[in-house]
């Protein structure tokens, strides 16, 4: 879907109609981005998914954990379907359990993602509170990743070519978020990786203590609790898997397969605006065995946490002869 087709808003997005009972349909079809080939971003599912199994919660229910499989890519020809399966139903918490799939060509359905939600009742009060800071204290920067990325192209730090990409590959980011490369992290300082050849001054770190973080802000209008939510599971589901990539001066051209194979995100606030300033932290855990493990966590402007996502994520090497290309 070319980013002139795109929905207006993000909340357009990841609506939903209910079709039948425990069964929604997304208005529109999910979006590709950050990948080569014509497959939708995961974080357009996730949402689609969150927003279908919020319409079926009691108003006061709050979702503080969303654990999900990619089964498989999701194409952006089409629409998705969540049937919404009701898991637990008290008076404190709400869990359910989310297929979403894509009817073939043959009329058959193809499932794509399944996730488990778990929501509660606001808790009149907490017997502990506490939370780890950010891994430095960020100012906000004015420079966007598009004038960072002009700013690398005029001083011939990367090409034309090379510049050109991070919009073509990212254009469903910059229409729905303000994003702003935070420049004490990695990408702040390599252009999110597309300038994989500059040092940084984390170079001297393992990979596993370096560190990125990006700025964000949701364009628009998110009025619901529901809109909120899957706007959280949009942009937590973004670069993840290429973390690690971006943390050891490489990028999606130097591996044959690189793409989220399944989540964990914790919320821990109920309150929360994504149309203001957030700062998004990505650092990489682990990677063996064809797979890599990172996490994010996402604070509000005033440093509290809001929420944490870790990820696994299918990473295989060049098939043998193959030169990178991007």
């Amino acid at each position: 879907m070319a980013a002139s087709t795109l929905p207006e808003t993000l909340a357009e997005s990841f609506a939903v109609e209910k079709i039948a009972e425990h069964e929604f349909m997304s208005k529109v079809p999910p979006a590709s981005m950050g990948n080569r080939t014509p497959i939708a971003y995961g974080g357009c599912t996730t949402a689609a998914a969150v927003n279908a199994a919020c319409q079926t919660v009691k108003p006061g229910f709050y979702m503080y954990s969303l654990l999900g499989y990619f089964l498989g890519p999701a194409v952006t020809d089409r629409r998705v379907k969540c049937f919404v399966y009701h898991s637990r139903d008290t008076k404190t918490f709400a869990t359910r359990r989310v297929v979403v799939s894509q009817m073939l060509d043959n009329g058959t359905d193809r499932k794509c993602l399944e996730l488990i939600a778990d929501f509660q009742v606001a808790e009149p009060a907490s017997a502990m509170e506490f939370y780890p800071p950010p891994e430095r204290q960020y100012k906000r920067p004015t420079v966007t990743t598009q004038q960072l990325r002009d700013q690398y192209v005029e001083e011939g730090k990367i090409d034309k070519q090379t510049g050109a990409l991070l919009d073509t590959m990212f254009a469903l980011s910059g229409k729905y978020f303000d994003q702003i490369p935070a420049p004490e992290g990695v990408s702040g300082q390599n252009c999110m990786g597309f300038a994989k050849h500059l040092n940084t001054d984390q170079d001297h770190l393992h990979i596993t203590e370096k560190f990125s973080a990006e700025w964000h802000r949701a364009k628009g209008s998110l009025p619901t609790t529901a809109d909120q939510m899957a706007s959280l599971a949009w942009a937590m589901d973004g670069g993840l898997s290429f973390i690690p990539l971006i943390h050891d001066h490489k990028y999606l051209e130097d591996v044959g397969a690189c793409s989220s194979l399944d989540f964990s995100l914790r919320l821990f606030t109920n309150n929360f605006d994504f149309t203001k300033w957030h700062i998004k932290e990505r650092k990489a855990i682990a990677g063996q065995g064809g797979r890599t493990y990172s996490e994010a966590r996402l604070f509000d402007e005033h440093g509290q946490l809001v929420a944490m996502e870790s990820q696994q994520s299918i990473m295989r090497p060049l098939p043998s002869g193959v030169k990178p290309k991007l």
